[in-house]
């Protein structure tokens, strides 16, 4: 019994790993661990090198935050959404906001549309997504 719960997990574990890569020949930046996945869910979003999300402070009187990181390249996708704050009820609206530079390899920018700095911290949360082959 033992031996075939192991096989169906086994199966189970290369069957997802297989949908997570092989069909659009997408490199995950998620790591498979037995039945568990650690990626979406689970993601730490501690600061070092290889990041590829995270949360980060648009400081206020700032228009635009630098993030490093070398899992950035000129194609990828960043997907990115700010955390509720105060600043629709205190009179002043949320800038809008868009990924201004992404140097390959290095770092990207976040940044208000308009070049204005904004009125109060607003922090980002951000996850790099890099693009198929187009197979």
């Amino acid at each position: 019994m033992t031996k075939t719960l192991l096989f169906l997990a086994t199966i189970l574990g290369l069957w997802a790993e297989g949908a997570l890569a092989c069909q659009a020949r997408i490199t995950p930046l998620e790591l498979l661990f037995a039945p568990f996945m650690k990626g979406p869910s689970f993601i730490r979003t501690n600061s070092h090198g290889a990041q590829f999300a995270g949360r980060t402070l648009l400081s206020s009187g700032s228009a635009t935050v630098v993030i490093s990181t070398a899992n950035v390249t000129s194609d990828s996708l960043i997907f990115f959404s700010m955390e509720g704050n105060a600043n629709v009820g205190s009179g002043t609206a949320i800038r809008p906001t868009e990924v201004k530079t992404i140097s390959d390899g290095g770092y990207f920018t976040f940044g208000t549309q308009d070049g204005i700095a904004i009125a109060r911290d607003t922090t980002l949360m951000w996850e790099i997504k890099k693009p198929g082959s187009g197979v």
